[in-house]
């Protein structure tokens, strides 16, 4: 059989050989493609909620961290895929790690967008902020931090970035940290990489964390990670509290992520967002607009948006009240 079929064999292995070789070729590259819309509702549920004709939206992306070299070739054959290099800090990451924090971030982004909805429309609400440990990084000392800890103090300061600097090259930082409700005394060495710098090995940011509210509420559990919902969230919140429903039977699309003052902070992947907004029929899409340099989300996002033909309506915000403004004239704007 295989001398009759011989010339088939060697045609699959000139074949199925280069191709293997691309698939087991790791580049330092990170993909990102467009991919799909979120219907709010089905992740965020709240008891009572005022019933929308429409819907908001939050948008999600294909992100892959590290690419082979066939993921490499097809994504250089598709414009709506962008390539990037992976910053050099990540070399130090387990992608396992990068999972968890896009998780913990998804949480976070939770928690602060029900605090925000609910701040716009005056309900009661009691919560906490914290400073947890996001990141930790393979030069990062064993046995000392890990993800998920709440940073107390710093050297007996709540001033963590001060501390942080004072440390010396070479010099340990004494750190409390609340982990799984037991507080814990840590010695962390700021260690001189180099070429690299003086680092700790870890990245740390605000968690907020909603105490009580006379609302009830569930969240739940998906497979898709990180901040950049927040913006979309919090407004999903405003309306289901709101008698008037600001959706008009739209479609509400967005990104951006929400401090607990309302402000919207850049994202990443903005390209891969509006072509996905646009694919999936979005009617009015948020994005952050903070400034006018060229790197501005809003401006990006302009660029790639005008190269399609759509009706679809990009709008660029800096806080939720802006985009709360927005919809609130949105009736009256589109009746004249």
């Amino acid at each position: 059989m295989f001398q009759k079929y011989q010339w088939f064999w060697m045609m699959y292995t000139l074949i199925a050989i280069p191709l293997f070789a691309l698939m087991v070729t790791p580049l330092p590259y990170r993909m990102t493609s467009p991919a799909f819309v979120n219907d709010i509702d089905g992740f965020i549920q709240i008891e009572d909620a005022y019933e929308m004709e429409g819907g908001f939206y939050t948008t999600s992306v294909v992100s892959i961290n590290q690419v082979n070299a066939l993921q490499y070739l097809i994504a250089t054959w598709e414009d709506s895929v962008t390539l990037s290099e992976i910053p050099a800090s990540y070399e130090h990451v387990d992608n396992s790690d990068l999972r968890e924090m896009s998780y913990l971030m998804k949480d976070d982004s939770l928690q602060t967008s029900l605090i925000v909805g609910l701040l716009q429309t005056e309900i009661p609400v009691d919560f906490s902020s914290h400073q947890m440990i996001y990141l930790v990084y393979d030069y990062l000392e064993e046995d000392t931090l890990k993800l998920g800890d709440y940073l107390i103090s710093v050297n007996g300061s709540d001033d963590f970035t001060y501390e942080f600097q004072q440390t010396a090259c070479n010099e340990r930082a004494s750190m409390t940290v609340l982990r799984e409700g037991e507080l814990l005394e840590l010695s962390v060495l700021r260690q001189d990489l180099g070429d690299e710098g003086c680092l700790f090995g870890f990245r740390y940011g605000t968690y907020n964390e909603l105490i009580s509210t006379s609302i009830n509420y569930e969240f739940i559990e998906t497979n898709v990670g990180g901040p950049s919902g927040g913006l979309l969230q919090s407004l999903y919140v405003f309306n289901a509290l709101t008698k008037k429903d600001y959706t008009y039977g739209l479609k509400i699309g967005g990104t951006g992520t929400i401090d607990v003052n309302g402000n919207v902070g850049y994202i990443g992947g903005v390209e891969q967002k509006i072509i996905t907004a646009i694919r999936n029929d979005i009617d009015i899409f948020f994005v952050p607009h903070l400034s006018d340099d060229p790197t501005d989300d809003y401006i990006e996002a302009l660029k790639i948006y005008q190269t399609f033909d759509t009706n679809m309506q990009l709008v660029g915000v800096s806080s939720i009240s802006e985009a709360i403004a927005y919809l609130v004239q949105y009736e009256e704007a589109n009746n004249e």
